[in-house]
């Protein structure tokens, strides 16, 4: 890991003495495993009574990124960038005296290191092609709702969790004078899961019926189109 820090520095800090930067914003879709929280999701069914329908099951769903690229050359970059997205699942039964709901609502934010290299097919175009390590925080919240009759109860359970993930990827940039429109694909691959640790108590957190932690996965495709702005020489 330490290895791989100093690689990034040296490389950040080369890009940075070319001072030339790309800037960028898109927004996409992406989609998303969870493959724990679709156990979870099963889970909660069960709890509640037998005609019980999954009616959301952590669909695609929009996305938005911010980054800036340093630009050494031609050829190479690096940069930061930060994402955010959500998803969901819902479970509900509902008949004439009223409903009962189980929401579970997740969202991230990413930090990423893009680093890569790039090439130029032809002079108002370009090609970028990367490997993004990134820091995932994720904001899970379990809303449970029920109305009986006109009455009304519900509850919100907030857990929060950390992953490491890479996102390799490439992004079709088209050259407009200084500003430029962009395609951007890369898929999500989580490498190190954490625990989804309850709010409340930092001790606590999601398990599965064998005491196995609960993992938020958004491993995944990720499509977006943008707009970028070059900044410097």
């Amino acid at each position: 890991m330490r290895t791989l820090v100093a690689i990034y520095l040296i490389l950040f800090s080369y890009c940075c003495a070319a001072q030339r930067f790309l800037v960028n914003v898109s927004a996409g879709v992406g989609t998303y495993s969870m493959t724990d929280m679709k156990t979870l999701q099963s889970r909660l069914k069960e709890q509640l009574p037998a005609k019980a329908t999954v009616t959301d099951e952590f669909p695609s769903y929009f996305n938005y990124e911010a980054s800036g690229h340093w630009l050494a050359g031609k050829s190479f970059f690096t940069g930061v960038a930060v994402a955010y997205g959500s998803t969901g699942g819902r479970v509900q039964y509902q008949d004439y005296s009223g409903y009962i709901r189980a929401d579970q609502l997740l969202k991230y934010v990413n930090l990423s290191a893009p680093v890569g290299f790039a090439i130029h097919p032809k002079e108002m175009l370009s090609i970028h092609f990367d490997l993004r390590p990134t820091y995932a925080f994720t904001i899970t919240d379990l809303k449970f709702d029920e109305e009986v009759l006109s009455l009304r109860e519900s509850q919100t359970l907030r857990f929060t969790s950390s992953n490491i993930a890479v996102q390799p990827g490439l992004m079709l940039i088209r050259t407009i004078r200084q500003f430029a429109v962009h395609a951007q694909a890369s898929y999500y691959v989580t490498v190190v899961k954490g625990k989804m640790y309850y709010k409340e108590n930092n001790e606590a957190f999601l398990i599965d019926t064998n005491n196995d932690p609960l993992y938020a996965t958004w491993d995944g495709l990720r499509l977006s189109l943008g707009v970028s702005l070059f900044v410097g020489k």
